[in-house]
């Protein structure tokens, strides 16, 4: 099976509020990309305070996502759907890492919860 590094997926932000970028690994028009850990919804786990979260989200009119759905997520957070629900990435040669379009919840809920660090593949539809 092939798999993954977790430092090699790095997290992409539309920032349009006020907010500290300056741990952005690079800016691609329009996103800031962010390790991980050093992204809004690491950060959010890490200190559980979701203003920042809920900016993102409010700024960026992501109706899919609430405060309380990804309090949800963390809550009831099972690896197994990804048998059935597969993150989304794409590879950028240009910065040798897997940017996600689709699974930041879950990607950082493994991060934070040291979960795994070689991600298996079969977890990502790529492209």
């Amino acid at each position: 099976m092939e798999f993954i590094n977790i430092d090699k997926i790095i997290f992409r932000h539309l920032i349009k509020f006020d907010y500290n970028t300056s741990k952005a690994l690079s800016f691609k028009v329009p996103h800031h990309l962010f390790k991980i850990e050093d992204s809004i919804h690491f950060k959010t786990l890490k200190s559980g305070d979701f203003t920042d979260y809920n900016k993102l989200i409010t700024t960026t009119n992501q109706k899919e996502h609430s405060e309380k759905i990804f309090k949800d997520l963390i809550k009831n957070f099972d690896v197994n759907i990804f048998e059935t629900d597969k993150m989304r990435v794409f590879y950028d040669k240009s910065i040798n890492k897997y940017i996600v379009k689709d699974g930041c919840h879950r990607l950082a809920i493994i991060k934070y919860n040291g979960l795994i660090e070689e991600v298996p593949i079969t977890w990502f539809n790529i492209g």
